[in-house]
């Protein structure tokens, strides 16, 4: 029995010593066997579309236009219940939205060279693609009262409004409207640092013919009601150096005056204080009465 054992014992010794010797004598460079990856084919992963963003509705209405706006107006009148006071134009305002379609606005405007300030109201439809018609009821000195109706735009988020003088036709009048933003009670202290100063029109009107006049330059305000410019006048194509300075006053309306020399402007603050409008005026505030000044000439202030 004992021989028996070790015989089987030596059996299966040899037979692991052959198979050692058999994997002794394979080649090196035999490559191993190569195990496959499993993928899923192509179609199996799902491929999801881009979500699209659909463009932001333009829903415009009355209700968002509210607020006191700063305007200026320049153009042309040729309208026969006019008269002498055809001619160009211009004006600033304060004007005044309740969002209800009402509006209230206070203005200095010329007339073909004759300065007036005037109060007056109107009403204003907002549409939903944010287009506008405004008409609002005009005074003019020696004739009345005068429906005009506008049509425009707002835009910028509500912040500004163009329309344009579409009925009575013969003008080419056209207002730009900014929000004041949160000037109440203003003062002189709101006009304070550097502005570029940039005014338009024509002045000789009283003794026609009219002079194109311009005049671009730097105004800088002290905040406690004195002013220095330093600016350059182009009239009629004669270019001059007009540096002056002078006194400021602010009303609690945001509305202010410039004085100098025999000059007196009215202006308007609006867009937090970092623009205005402003047109050569002479005492218009003081006074009942249209004032013959011949000029209509205005434009803005920038804040720099």
């Amino acid at each position: 029995m004992r021989t028996m054992l070790g015989t089987k014992c030596l059996v299966l010794a040899l037979a692991m010593l052959s198979e050692s010797a058999a994997n002794a004598q394979r080649p090196l460079n035999q490559p191993a066997q190569r195990v496959e990856p499993i993928t899923a084919p192509l179609s199996v992963v799902p491929v999801l579309p881009k979500a699209k963003v659909a463009p932001l509705a333009v829903t415009c209405a009355n209700a968002q236009f509210k607020g006191v706006y700063g305007a200026i107006a320049k153009g042309e009148f040729n309208l026969p219940a006019l008269g002498p006071l055809n001619g160009p134009t211009t004006r600033i305002g304060r004007v005044q939205v309740d969002g209800k379609g009402n509006s209230e606005i206070s203005a200095i405007t010329s007339l073909n060279g004759f300065v007036l300030k005037e109060s007056y109201e109107g009403e204003y439809t907002i549409y939903p693609d944010c287009t506008a018609k405004v008409v609002l009821l005009i005074p003019f000195p020696g004739v009345g009262f005068i429906p005009f109706e506008f049509s425009g735009v707002v835009s910028d988020n509500f912040h500004q409004m163009d329309i344009q003088l579409v009925n009575p036709p013969g003008t080419t009048v056209g207002l730009t409207l900014r929000r004041q933003g949160d000037e109440t009670n203003c003062s002189a202290r709101d006009l304070d640092g550097g502005y570029a100063i940039d005014l338009r029109g024509n002045t000789n009107l009283l003794t026609p013919p009219a002079t194109p006049f311009y005049r671009l330059g730097r105004v800088v305000f002290d905040g406690n009601r004195s002013f220095t410019a330093q600016t350059h006048t182009s009239t009629a194509g004669v270019i001059a150096t007009d540096n002056f300075a002078g006194s400021y006053e602010v009303d609690r309306n945001c509305f202010f005056t410039m004085k100098f020399g025999n000059e007196e402007w009215t202006g308007l603050i609006r867009d937090n204080s970092t623009n205005a409008v402003v047109i050569v005026s002479g005492p218009v505030l003081t006074t009942i009465d249209p004032i013959p000044l011949g000029v209509v000439v205005a434009g803005t202030l920038t804040k720099q």
